[in-house]
């Protein structure tokens, strides 16, 4: 049996893991109380079927099995995935199809070799009030009569991580309520569905989310005869209640409208009604769930929770149409926070939270930063943009990269992250395509039905269903958490020394297209920015 230490900020192919000759030397990992060390173990050499067992001398320390997805189609240089009159980025770590471990199976600590060789990731939690200080720790390996001891050690630090939740740094991700429990088709409301939905939402927590998405079409009803909306405001409250027993503190309230058809639609319909919001029984619907929203707001007092959003990504030809659809939002939800996803500085005044795209927010910086001078807040967001060199979780790009996002975000004082595919699996109705996007095997799947952009590899989901319907983390999960942590250190030596601050980080980042591409060097500035805070 052969046994490698690996960095877990790099990624493993399962074609190239037989011809590893070397991995990490001594491991020592520094991190603050209230985050988690990891580190990858390669096992090679063990005859095909033949069961691997790992334990650790520390009951802190959780240990995964890495299993491989298909990376089926490479990202575009700007955005989408690659295809004809696309060309592929020039910034991909590997052209696609290839496969690559990502996927973070709950094993036990047991599996079965491949025969090709495995990779485990194991993971140290430093908890809030954990002593300071070096713990040394002996993973042990067993593969039946051959048995491998190897030591690593986590460097507890006296720097604490704010608790996630109202004072921590604000990200989000969109979720699908009806993928709790995928492969399963769940009943919504029914026993094992808040069951799946708990654990989505301690994952989320682990990953420092701090923020639950409402889909306001499952909590609203409407009667078209009479035109009268109904909330349901008994399982909205349990659905409020679910996520903040899980850690959540914002209440991101769904969008209340959507496009008429085209993406350069100059209309938005109301939600459910499909009224055009430019008329009189469009403006008479928003009024309606508006009230409803407001009374439940003030009933259950969760205005200072509670963020707002009207219709997703307006742009120019729209903007007018969503102004006046913001006004009316904003005169029957007074004093409620408006926030989009929109990168059109010409829609200043619509919204409270401006949330560009990133590659956006970098063109325009100073336009945005003025924005924030005048009282507004800043988030950016990632998805099938940007593509090329920049900044995103996609599944080509360095795993640094989705680590760096909480760099940038520090850095530039942003004020929240928003990505929108957390389990956002594609559903098609064409008979050439199957019912639904194989997460393992299409990460790169056709946008829609009527399409003819795929995308990106990774942008749908950061975490892969399991067969009985649990949810596993991923790498690029774990990659962007610890960029959640370190965002909360940049924040914290800011505030303390911002010449020092800037110092350290300005040898990893310098914007969200040009950054450190070797773990080594985050790690270093890590290590600075825990003892510049001791």
């Amino acid at each position: 049996m052969k046994f490698l230490w690996k960095d877990p900020l790099e990624w493993l192919f399962p074609d190239t893991l037989c011809s590893l000759k070397r991995g990490m030397g001594n491991v020592c990992i520094d991190v603050p109380r209230g985050g988690c060390a990891s580190v990858a173990a390669v096992i090679l050499d063990v005859p095909a079927g033949e069961k691997i067992t790992l334990s650790c001398d520390d009951e802190q320390c959780r240990i995964f099995e890495m299993l491989d997805v298909c990376v089926n189609r490479n990202t575009a240089e700007v955005s989408f995935a690659a295809r004809e009159g696309n060309p592929k980025s020039r910034s991909v770590v590997r052209d696609a199809p290839f496969r690559e471990f990502d996927v973070l199976k709950n094993c036990s600590g047991s599996a079965a070799a491949s025969g090709n060789g495995n990779a485990f990731y194991i993971m140290r939690h430093a908890g809030y009030d954990e002593m300071p200080g070096e713990k040394n720790i002996t993973l042990t390996v067993c593969a039946g009569k051959q048995v491998v001891k190897k030591n690593f050690s986590v460097n507890v630090s006296r720097v604490k991580l704010p608790e996630v939740g109202v004072n921590s740094a604000v990200m989000t991700n969109w979720f699908n309520i009806e993928h709790f429990g995928f492969p399963r088709k769940l009943k919504l409301w029914s026993h094992e569905f808040w069951q799946a939905l708990g654990e989505n939402a301690r994952l989320m927590y682990h990953m420092r989310q701090n923020t639950m998405f409402v889909p306001l079409e499952h909590f609203f009803q409407y009667d078209k005869e009479s035109g009268h909306y109904t909330l349901d405001s008994r399982l909205l409250k349990q659905y409020i209640d679910a996520f903040t027993s899980c850690g959540m503190y914002w209440i991101e309230s769904g969008h209340l409208g959507k496009r008429d058809g085209s993406w350069f639609t100059t209309e938005f319909k109301v939600l459910l009604s499909d009224n055009p919001v430019r008329s009189r029984a469009g403006a008479a619907d928003i009024a309606q769930m508006a009230g409803l929203l407001r009374n439940f707001i003030e009933e259950n007092n969760l205005k200072e929770r509670w963020i707002q959003h009207v219709a997703d990504e307006p742009i120019a030809c729209n903007a007018d149409c969503y102004r006046i659809f913001c006004g009316i939002v904003r005169k029957y939800l007074p004093g409620i926070t408006i926030m989009d996803a929109l990168s059109d500085l010409d829609i200043a005044g619509a919204v409270d939270i401006w949330c560009p795209q990133a590659q956006v927010y970098q063109r325009e910086q100073k336009a945005f930063e003025a924005t924030r001078r005048q009282g507004d807040k800043v988030w950016i967001y990632t998805c099938c943009h940007p593509g090329g060199p920049w900044l995103n979780r996609l599944s080509d790009g360095e795993l640094l990269r989705p680590l760096l996002l909480g760099w940038g975000c520090g850095i530039n004082g942003i004020d929240g992250f928003l990505h929108w595919g957390w389990n956002q699996f594609r559903h098609y109705t064409r008979g050439d395509l199957p019912e639904i996007q194989d997460p393992f095997e299409d990460l790169a799947p056709l946008q829609h039905d009527t399409a003819i952009n795929f995308l990106p590899p990774g942008d749908t989901h950061i975490v892969y269903p399991s067969e009985d319907g649990k949810v596993w983390s991923s790498l690029r999960l774990e990659a962007q958490r610890e960029g959640m942590e370190d965002w909360e250190l940049i924040r914290m030596l800011k505030a303390k020394s911002p010449e020092k601050c800037a110092e350290i980080t300005g040898k990893v980042f310098k914007t969200f297209k040009n950054f450190a591409k070797t773990p080594g060097k985050v790690r270093a500035a890590r290590r600075e920015l825990l003892k510049a805070l001791e």
